[in-house]
Protein backbone atom coordinates (compact mmCIF):
# COMPACT_ATOMS: atom_id res chain seq x y z
CA UNK A 1 0.00 0.00 0.00
CA UNK A 2 1.26 3.31 -1.29
CA UNK A 3 1.33 5.64 1.70
CA UNK A 4 2.59 9.17 0.29
CA UNK A 5 4.39 9.64 3.40
CA UNK A 6 7.55 8.69 2.06
CA UNK A 7 10.71 7.40 3.50
CA UNK A 8 12.35 10.35 4.76
CA UNK A 9 9.10 11.75 6.24
CA UNK A 10 8.95 7.77 7.91
CA UNK A 11 12.65 8.20 9.05
CA UNK A 12 11.75 11.35 10.66
CA UNK A 13 9.08 10.44 12.91
CA UNK A 14 10.95 7.17 13.46
CA UNK A 15 13.98 8.87 14.75
CA UNK A 16 11.93 11.47 17.02
CA UNK A 17 13.64 14.73 14.63
CA UNK A 18 12.19 18.35 13.78
CA UNK A 19 13.16 17.77 9.85
CA UNK A 20 13.93 15.08 7.05
CA UNK A 21 17.75 17.15 7.29
CA UNK A 22 18.40 16.20 10.70
CA UNK A 23 17.76 12.41 9.65
CA UNK A 24 20.37 9.59 9.87
CA UNK A 25 20.19 9.19 5.99
CA UNK A 26 20.85 12.94 4.87
CA UNK A 27 22.64 14.51 8.19
CA UNK A 28 25.75 13.14 6.65
CA UNK A 29 25.51 15.09 3.31
CA UNK A 30 24.68 18.42 5.25
CA UNK A 31 28.04 17.83 6.65
CA UNK A 32 29.91 17.07 3.61
CA UNK A 33 28.57 20.47 2.26
CA UNK A 34 29.77 22.09 5.29
CA UNK A 35 33.51 21.02 5.29
CA UNK A 36 33.75 22.77 1.46
CA UNK A 37 32.08 26.12 3.29
CA UNK A 38 34.59 29.12 3.54
CA UNK A 39 34.57 29.63 7.15
CA UNK A 40 33.44 33.12 6.44
CA UNK A 41 29.67 31.66 5.16
CA UNK A 42 28.86 30.48 8.51
CA UNK A 43 27.37 33.94 9.26
CA UNK A 44 25.21 33.78 6.08
CA UNK A 45 21.62 34.30 6.86
CA UNK A 46 20.20 31.70 4.80
CA UNK A 47 23.04 29.43 4.74
CA UNK A 48 21.62 26.48 6.25
CA UNK A 49 18.37 26.91 3.47
CA UNK A 50 21.08 27.02 0.56
CA UNK A 51 22.39 23.77 2.40
CA UNK A 52 19.21 22.15 2.08
CA UNK A 53 18.88 22.62 -1.18
CA UNK A 54 21.91 21.62 -2.33
CA UNK A 55 21.53 18.58 -1.05
CA UNK A 56 17.59 18.40 -1.85
CA UNK A 57 18.54 19.10 -5.27
CA UNK A 58 21.69 16.31 -5.80
CA UNK A 59 19.80 13.79 -4.65
CA UNK A 60 16.57 14.92 -7.04
CA UNK A 61 19.01 14.99 -9.75
CA UNK A 62 20.66 11.85 -9.08
CA UNK A 63 17.12 9.75 -8.35
CA UNK A 64 16.15 11.49 -11.88
CA UNK A 65 19.27 10.38 -13.46
CA UNK A 66 18.51 6.58 -12.25
CA UNK A 67 15.40 6.49 -13.28
CA UNK A 68 15.99 7.79 -17.06
CA UNK A 69 15.25 11.91 -16.83
CA UNK A 70 16.91 13.34 -19.81
CA UNK A 71 19.51 16.03 -19.74
CA UNK A 72 18.44 19.51 -18.47
CA UNK A 73 16.60 21.52 -21.26
CA UNK A 74 12.85 23.10 -22.41
CA UNK A 75 10.06 20.76 -21.99
CA UNK A 76 8.80 18.26 -19.27
CA UNK A 77 11.67 15.92 -17.16
CA UNK A 78 14.10 18.09 -19.01
CA UNK A 79 13.03 21.45 -17.57
CA UNK A 80 13.01 19.86 -14.38
CA UNK A 81 16.06 18.51 -14.25
CA UNK A 82 17.48 22.43 -15.39
CA UNK A 83 15.55 23.88 -12.86
CA UNK A 84 17.36 21.01 -10.44
CA UNK A 85 20.77 21.67 -11.67
CA UNK A 86 20.32 25.55 -11.39
CA UNK A 87 19.29 25.55 -8.13
CA UNK A 88 21.99 23.31 -7.16
CA UNK A 89 24.80 25.48 -8.80
CA UNK A 90 22.81 29.17 -6.95
CA UNK A 91 22.79 27.49 -3.41
CA UNK A 92 26.64 26.47 -4.68
CA UNK A 93 27.74 30.07 -5.34
CA UNK A 94 26.21 31.46 -2.68
CA UNK A 95 27.99 29.12 0.03
CA UNK A 96 31.14 30.08 -2.09
CA UNK A 97 31.63 26.53 -2.75
CA UNK A 98 34.53 27.18 -4.92
CA UNK A 99 36.91 23.70 -4.56
CA UNK A 100 36.66 21.74 -8.11
CA UNK A 101 35.90 17.80 -6.73
CA UNK A 102 33.13 19.28 -4.48
CA UNK A 103 30.84 18.11 -7.20
CA UNK A 104 32.52 14.76 -7.86
CA UNK A 105 33.09 14.19 -4.02
CA UNK A 106 29.10 15.33 -3.21
CA UNK A 107 27.37 12.81 -5.52
CA UNK A 108 29.45 10.26 -5.04
CA UNK A 109 29.08 10.62 -0.95
CA UNK A 110 25.17 10.25 -1.88
CA UNK A 111 25.31 7.53 -4.43
CA UNK A 112 26.95 5.89 -1.49
CA UNK A 113 24.67 6.12 0.96
CA UNK A 114 21.90 4.99 -1.38
CA UNK A 115 23.44 2.65 -3.22
CA UNK A 116 22.89 -0.52 -1.25
CA UNK A 117 18.84 -0.09 -2.01
CA UNK A 118 18.99 1.68 -5.16
CA UNK A 119 22.03 0.26 -7.34
CA UNK A 120 21.07 2.39 -10.20
CA UNK A 121 22.59 5.35 -8.62
CA UNK A 122 26.10 4.18 -9.04
CA UNK A 123 26.03 3.87 -13.18
CA UNK A 124 24.07 7.55 -12.79
CA UNK A 125 26.78 9.88 -10.85
CA UNK A 126 29.10 10.28 -14.51
CA UNK A 127 25.76 11.37 -16.27
CA UNK A 128 25.18 13.90 -13.33
CA UNK A 129 28.67 14.79 -13.05
CA UNK A 130 28.39 15.84 -16.61
CA UNK A 131 24.68 17.47 -16.70
CA UNK A 132 26.13 19.19 -14.35
CA UNK A 133 29.58 20.50 -15.78
CA UNK A 134 27.39 21.52 -18.97
CA UNK A 135 24.75 23.57 -17.46
CA UNK A 136 27.16 25.22 -15.59
CA UNK A 137 28.75 26.98 -18.30
CA UNK A 138 25.37 27.95 -19.85
CA UNK A 139 24.60 29.21 -16.38
CA UNK A 140 27.31 31.00 -16.17
CA UNK A 141 26.43 33.00 -19.10
CA UNK A 142 22.70 33.47 -18.39
CA UNK A 143 24.11 34.73 -14.96
CA UNK A 144 26.38 37.71 -16.91
CA UNK A 145 23.71 38.48 -19.49
CA UNK A 146 21.50 38.91 -16.08
CA UNK A 147 24.24 41.11 -14.30
CA UNK A 148 24.69 43.34 -16.89
CA UNK A 149 20.84 43.71 -17.41
CA UNK A 150 21.04 44.37 -13.33
CA UNK A 151 23.93 47.05 -13.69
CA UNK A 152 22.42 48.83 -16.78
CA UNK A 153 18.61 49.04 -14.57
CA UNK A 154 20.50 50.41 -11.63
CA UNK A 155 22.40 52.57 -13.42
CA UNK A 156 18.90 53.96 -15.16
CA UNK A 157 17.18 53.80 -12.17
CA UNK A 158 19.35 55.02 -9.33
CA UNK A 159 19.93 51.95 -7.02
CA UNK A 160 16.19 51.14 -6.43
CA UNK A 161 14.06 48.09 -8.68
CA UNK A 162 10.61 48.03 -9.48
CA UNK A 163 9.12 44.49 -9.31
CA UNK A 164 8.31 44.03 -12.52
CA UNK A 165 12.16 44.70 -13.42
CA UNK A 166 13.27 41.58 -11.14
CA UNK A 167 10.32 39.20 -12.20
CA UNK A 168 11.92 39.90 -15.81
CA UNK A 169 15.67 39.47 -14.31
CA UNK A 170 14.47 35.92 -13.04
CA UNK A 171 11.48 35.12 -15.81
CA UNK A 172 12.92 36.20 -19.10
CA UNK A 173 16.55 36.24 -18.32
CA UNK A 174 16.72 32.90 -16.08
CA UNK A 175 18.70 34.59 -13.40
CA UNK A 176 17.58 32.88 -10.29
CA UNK A 177 16.38 34.87 -6.87
CA UNK A 178 18.17 33.41 -3.57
Amino acid sequence: VESVIGTERLEKLVQGKSSIFEIESIMPLMEHVRQFEPKSIKSLANRIEQERIMVDHIRSILFLIADGAPKPGHGGRARLMRKLVRGFLTAKKLLKISEPQFNHALVERVSDIYAEHHPALMEARSLVLQYILEESALFERTLEKGIRQLDSLLQIQRDCLSAEDIVAIEKKLGVPSP
